[in-house]
């Protein structure tokens, strides 16, 4: 069996099995029934990885393999350290801004509370000045 399965097929081209049997049923991808199975073309299938510019730097052969060229699993693993860098750099920042929002939360509240004993305390001097004027 020279060829590919729709599923191969679908990881190869990083989309889904019923866009592969599309392709199939359109003409995009040459196949052919073996067994009730669809077995496309290895050929027509590099020639559509290479029109949608899917690279070969990763594959998945015919048998479930996955073949990565070594330098591009190498930078693969420089931008995981890069990425994780980052996220460290970033979390620290998350718990400074946290901090923040504690300390306005907690200066709201004092200020709310200064706001309302400032305006009892306007309101009761208003009412003695007014208690001593009526006396």
């Amino acid at each position: 069996m020279e060829g590919y399965t729709i599923k191969e097929a679908s990881r190869e081209l990083r989309v889904c099995q019923k866009t592969v049997h599309n392709y199939i049923l359109r003409g995009v991808l040459k196949a052919r029934k073996e067994y009730g199975r669809w077995i496309i073309d290895p050929e027509s299938l590099k020639s559509l990885k290479e029109k949608k510019g899917i690279g070969d730097n990763v594959s998945i052969t015919p048998s479930d393999k996955i073949t990565i060229d070594k330098s591009h699993y190498e930078g693969l693993l420089k931008q995981i350290g890069q990425l994780q860098a980052k996220e460290e750099f970033l979390r620290g920042y998350v718990d400074i801004i946290e901090d923040l929002r504690e300390r306005v939360g907690r200066l709201e509240q004092i200020l709310s509370e200064r706001q309302r004993r400032g305006l009892w305390g306007k309101l009761t001097r208003k009412q003695k000045s007014q208690n001593q004027k009526g006396d």
